[in-house]
């Protein structure tokens, strides 16, 4: 699963979310994250599918038009799936809107 967010990720507040199916091969659905601020830390719970990595990595992305590349964070890695949550600090990233969190298997 994929989820796209609406909102500033910086010195503001992370105030929207909006789920969208990918085609990503997991099962993971993440809960809309509030208050997420640029270098502070932040939590994020999901639930898991039957089929889903035992362990995964959470990525925060995000396609920069500048570079026509995509920006990516690790912000949890060896997360293991059945948490279900995980803590972190948030990186120091541009405000923009945009983002995205892609879970993504660790190796």
């Amino acid at each position: 699963m994929l989820v796209k967010f609406g909102a500033l990720i910086a010195l503001l507040p992370l105030v929207a979310a909006q789920c969208c199916v990918s085609d990503l091969p997991f099962g993971y659905t993440f809960s809309a994250p509030t208050d997420w601020v640029s270098g502070e830390p932040a939590s994020l719970t999901w639930t898991a599918s039957i089929g889903d990595p035992t362990q995964f990595a959470i990525i925060l992305n995000i396609y920069n038009q500048t570079t026509q590349q995509a920006d990516q964070w690790v912000l949890a890695n060896y997360v293991e799936s059945c948490a279900c949550y995980a803590s972190f600090t948030l990186p120091d990233v541009p405000p923009a809107s945009g983002y995205d969190l892609i879970p993504s298997v660790t190796t």
